[in-house]
């Protein structure tokens, strides 16, 4: 049975296409114009809030990436700023070895001291034994007993053994060392100075008719035949007003802090 006119006109797809033709013709002959102005000015709340939704997301994306990039930027520069320090650090070594390598080299030049220059690579100073490692050995001429100087012309200690590349040196606070010493500019004020404990210099059998005071400049005597006269050892800084009848005993300052030594030069014999 075919369906009436009635039934055909109700059909939900005819009446939507009637519906659109009738709102595009009414809109082309403008008789939806004030209805057009009202829905735009109704609808423009809700497309401002879609915009500044929009453009607050695409912002704060940008500034995610932003962050992120400068965070990135920041390691970088860090770990630049901490490799310059450390090479800083590693040029201002080197300059005060060339400085102190320059005033050994004048004083063995002034003196005509021929000697071997090196740098401390080791150390062990935690005991009685006080030793320094040198990064020269017996292949520059060293050998064992040859006195160690640091700075122009200080006596540090002497070459206690060597090896092909290193050297090892016993220094004069070792309680093994013992070294003949003078007053200096008092030719009859010769005594011993030795290591005492590992941590300080003894002058000891300087007769008690020869004066001593703290401040003097202790030296080299030169009686043994390595190590020659007139290098400095230390100055007095007590004498003891006890002890023995005959002979003073005084206690010496290092001129040089052992502890720190970065160069060292070992006198060879002439």
């Amino acid at each position: 049975m075919r369906p009436s006119l009635r039934t055909r006109l109700l059909n939900p797809w005819v009446v939507a296409s009637l519906a659109v033709a009738l709102v595009v013709g009414l809109h082309q002959l403008g008789w939806l114009s004030p209805l057009e102005g009202v829905s735009a000015i109704a609808v423009r709340p809700l497309q401002r809030l879609f915009v500044a939704v929009g453009t607050t997301i695409n912002d704060g994306l940008g500034q995610g990436r932003n962050v992120k990039a400068l965070a990135e930027e920041n390691d970088q520069l860090r770990a630049q700023l901490q490799r310059l320090a450390v090479e800083n650090q590693r040029l201002q070594q080197q300059v005060s070895e060339l400085v102190l390598l320059q005033e050994q080299a004048e004083f063995l030049r002034q003196r005509e001291l021929p000697a071997v220059n090196a740098r401390v690579i080791g150390r062990d100073l935690s005991s009685e034994a006080q030793v320094l490692i040198l990064d020269r050995g017996r292949h520059a001429g060293i050998k064992v007993g040859l006195p160690v100087i640091a700075n122009d012309g200080v006596l540090i200690g002497r070459v206690a053994e060597v090896g092909e590349q290193l050297t090892k040196v016993m220094l004069l606070t070792d309680g093994r060392s013992v070294t003949p010493a003078a007053i200096d500019g008092a030719e009859n004020a010769q005594g011993v100075v030795s290591g005492e404990f590992g941590v300080s210099l003894k002058l000891d059998l300087v007769p008690k008719d020869v004066a001593l005071h703290p401040g003097d400049i202790v030296v080299t005597s030169g009686l043994e035949l390595e190590i020659p006269r007139g290098l400095v050892i230390g100055t007095v800084s007590r004498v003891e007003s006890g002890g023995s009848t005959f002979f003073h005993v005084a206690y010496l300052q290092p001129l040089v802090p052992y502890q720190s030594l970065r160069v060292a030069a070992i006198l060879l014999p002439r």
